[in-house]
């Protein structure tokens, strides 16, 4: 390959690879654009592992590894938790989801499955590093002086789970559940069909599929690609139509729409991520009742995405 072809090639999987990653945050406010937070494969989950040993060891990284961690079940054919070997930690961004979605589309492809958890744990340390909690409440929660610390599912754990309930399992004869485990419990989240739900699918397969691919159809030059990403991110409408390409200007007014329409939308976001953060700065000092109280409001909201949430603390059986 010649030099300036190689240079070419390069620049267009940067180019692929930037506005990818991009989608998702340019969706959603600013407060929110961090959909993929950094998280490493499951240290202490096994391939082969039953459904019990599998959250036991899930458990163990929340309270005793410094980043979240993540891990799959499968039923059917291979009933067991795993993990891609090949893997290492990954670093929150869309590239990482693709590879989880390689990972689905594989054993979608390979095996007959009949359900797909995934699993991803909220650690306690970086409940510390984030300044909700400090490290001496470890101590204190040994004493049983307060009470483990509340990290329901944050909003862009429903967002993913959205994506990839819908992007995969929609249509597909699987069922699909995320599961977050924090210092209190397990919290399992399914997505059921309705309006809100699919606006957000709608919006996030603009960003990450439609937006990119119509760009890389223009054979517009690098830099024009990245100039009409910004117009249509800022809603520029004068600025898109300088180019006079007929379905770039189309997917500006599909997105500028869902954007004048999607004021509930990110109401209804910023009061869920609202109570999650209260609830991991506050909840060790709450009484149980009063956790009880924000738990129920939690699994309220979340209703509102069409997300079925619930909570189950540690000590109670959890069934698969």
């Amino acid at each position: 390959m010649k030099e300036g072809t190689e240079k070419k090639e390069m620049s267009r999987r940067d180019f692929l690879r930037g506005i990818a990653a991009a989608g998702a945050a340019l969706t959603m406010p600013n407060l929110l654009s961090a959909v993929f937070t950094e998280r490493a494969w499951a240290v202490e989950v096994k391939e082969g592992m039953t459904w019990e040993e599998g959250l036991a060891a899930l458990k163990h990284d929340v309270f005793n590894t410094p980043n979240e961690t993540i891990a799959f079940f499968t039923g059917g054919e291979r009933t067991m938790w795993r993990k891609p070997r090949d893997l290492g930690k990954t670093r929150g961004t869309t590239a990482d989801v693709d590879f989880y979605e390689q990972f689905i589309k594989k054993v979608l492809a390979e095996e007959n499955v009949s359900e797909v958890k995934r699993a991803h744990t909220h650690t306690y340390a970086t409940l510390v590093h984030a300044g909700y909690i400090t490290e001496e409440s470890r101590e204190a929660l040994a004493r049983k002086e307060i009470l483990p610390t509340l990290a329901p599912p944050s909003t862009q754990d429903i967002l993913l789970l959205i994506w990839t309930h819908k992007r995969w399992f929609e249509r597909e004869n699987t069922s699909f559940e995320d599961l977050v485990l924090d210092p209190a419990g397990v919290w399992r989240m399914s997505l059921t069909n309705g309006p809100l739900s699919s606006e957000i699918f709608d919006l996030q397969l603009l960003w990450r599929e439609e937006i990119p691919r119509a760009l890389e159809r223009s054979n517009l030059p690098l830099e024009d690609r990245e100039r009409i990403l910004a117009c249509i991110k800022t809603f520029d409408r004068n600025c898109v139509r300088e180019y006079n390409i007929a379905e770039i200007s189309k997917l500006f007014e599909r997105n500028r729409r869902y954007r004048m329409a999607s004021d509930v939308l990110f109401a209804i976001m910023f009061r869920y991520g609202m109570l999650v953060d209260r609830l991991q700065k506050e909840s060790p000092e709450m009484s149980d009742a009063e956790r009880q109280n924000k738990i129920a409001e939690v699994i309220q909201i979340a209703e509102k995405f069409n997300v079925t949430l619930s909570f189950q603390p540690y000590g109670k059986k959890t069934n698969r």
